[in-house]
């Protein structure tokens, strides 16, 4: 039903200038619109619509994210920007604030104004994406047979 339609995503503010500061001047989304309810911004086809709200508590885990072909050049220049990546006690995080997930993908996170998570994603060699039905491109693990001590990662490590 919605396959050929443009999606976009929400953000919540209560700092909408400084939000537009952020998104337009410092990612450099083109700005589309503004009024006093929201801006709204374009990415390479990709709406985002930046909402004015009274209250917000920022959730603790991403609202958006972005894929990249390469997140070393992008996190340089954010924290020539001022913009430095997370740090979680829970991950093992490269001295950028990137993470290396099993599948060799590199991730990153970092806080707009408000305080909302957003990411950056730099896939690796697996490259599994979601889809409806489930993850295309992951390997048939209907197949695999665990021995003994052989670990997940190990096991999913075949091609």
């Amino acid at each position: 039903m919605l396959t050929d339609e443009k999606l976009k995503a929400f953000i919540p503010t209560v700092k909408p200038k400084e939000a537009k500061l952020f998104y337009r001047g410092i990612l450099g989304l083109t700005l589309l619109s503004e009024d006093n309810y929201a801006l709204e911004v374009e990415t390479s086809g990709a709406l985002l619509r930046i909402t004015t709200v009274q209250d917000l508590t920022p959730h603790p885990f991403t609202i958006l994210g972005c894929n990249l072909n390469n997140i070393i050049p992008v996190i340089k220049e954010l924290n020539g920007k001022n913009i430095f990546c997370e740090r979680y006690d829970f991950l093992e995080q490269d001295n950028m604030g990137i993470w290396t997930s099993p599948n060799g993908s590199k991730v990153a996170w970092f806080k707009d104004p408000d305080g909302n998570v957003l990411s950056l994603t730099e896939y690796g060699s697996l490259n599994w994406t979601y889809g409806i039905l489930g993850y295309k491109g992951a390997p048939d693990t209907s197949q695999l047979k665990m021995d003994h001590g052989r670990t997940i990662q190990q096991a999913l490590e075949i091609g």
